[in-house]
């Protein structure tokens, strides 16, 4: 090689089975090492003097060769090796000659659409019928002034068109929110307990009619005592977002009434007679209340401000009251708000 000495043949064989499934000498390369270039120079010369039979035998080996010379320097230095590169068909140039011809005058009118342009200019100025003969020389083309007239209709139909798309009807306005979202039950206070975790909060079970009781965290250990919270007729507000408040599950919200500075804090209670589960109606709301209030929607914040006491304590929402089949539901706090 260029190194000196000539290589067995055995040994070119063997290198040419180990470049069979590589590019190069080092498994998982992919650029030549000094593995690569210190072989390159002992097997180079060998290689140049094989016959053109032997190097197509040993294929593997020459490719190496062609890409070390080529792509290392070894071409720039030794001289390029005596490789007859394979030379293919143009098998693109093949494939355009095997597709169908495609008829220009054909493709500018889309196929066996009708004339051209020019071919209709040209049969109206001649006095020609309609085109390749349909109907005979009888029918004459239009003239000048009704083939405008014609283009003048197209356009003043396109702008109708544009004008009716633009005077559509607006999308219906959104529903305002109103009180029938919320889902107000009539239920009973079975059980309290202090919260573990905060020291204004209660725990407690409401029995809403439902098959077990609602656990519910209320803020109201500033006041109310143990006593007055077990055995409270309340009403519930049942589709809050139900969820942990420090670590406790609150599935419902107790109605209150509150002074301005929230100093006073009391029950809205559902008169005798009311069962428990009976939702709180309100006349002229008629629709169903919302499966579950999003907090991002803000539904109860849009209701809050309606939601008060009147003069004699009874519970309202822009002057309606909450009413039950036993009657309305009140507060002792008058003209307050109900939180």
């Amino acid at each position: 090689g260029v190194s000196g000495g000539a290589v067995a043949e055995d040994k070119l064989e063997a290198l040419d089975s180990h470049l069979e499934p590589r590019s190069f000498l080092t498994d998982g390369s992919n650029r030549a090492t000094v593995a690569d270039l210190v072989a390159y120079g002992c097997v180079r010369d060998a290689v140049g003097t094989l016959s053109q039979d032997k190097r197509t035998q040993l294929c593997n080996l020459a490719r190496w060769c062609d890409h070390i010379g080529g792509a290392y320097g070894g071409d720039a230095l030794f001289g390029k090796l005596p490789m007859v590169h394979q030379v293919f068909p143009d098998i693109l140039a093949k494939f355009k000659e095997l597709q169908p011809k495609v008829d220009k005058k054909a493709k500018e009118r889309g196929g066996n659409a009708g004339p051209t342009k020019k071919e209709s200019r040209d049969a109206t100025r001649k006095g020609a019928g309609t085109f390749a003969g349909e109907g005979g020389g009888d029918e004459k083309a239009p003239s000048g002034d009704a083939a405008k007239d014609g283009d003048q209709q197209k356009k003043d139909g396109k702008k109708k068109e544009k004008k009716e798309k633009k005077e559509k009807a607006p999308p219906p306005a959104k529903k305002e929110v109103d009180v029938s979202v919320l889902d107000i039950r009539v239920g009973t206070i079975t059980k309290c307990w202090e919260h573990p975790g905060a020291d204004k909060l209660w725990v407690e079970e409401i029995d809403v009619g439902e098959d077990k009781p609602r656990q519910v965290v209320s803020g109201l250990r500033a006041f109310k005592n143990a006593e007055q919270m077990t055995g409270a007729r309340v009403l519930c507000l049942c589709n809050v977002k139900k969820g942990p408040l420090r670590e406790q599950m609150s599935e419902g919200m107790v109605m209150c009434a509150s002074n301005e500075d929230h100093t006073v804090v009391d029950f809205v209670q559902p008169p005798e007679g009311a069962v428990n589960g009976e939702k709180v109606s309100f006349e002229g709301f008629t629709g169903e209340p919302v499966e579950v209030l999003v907090p991002k929607k803000k539904m109860f914040e849009a209701c809050a401000p309606k939601l008060r006491t009147n003069g004699t304590g009874v519970a309202c929402y822009d002057g309606v009251p909450f009413m039950t089949t036993a009657g309305p539901c009140k507060s002792s706090l008058t003209d307050a708000f109900i939180k």
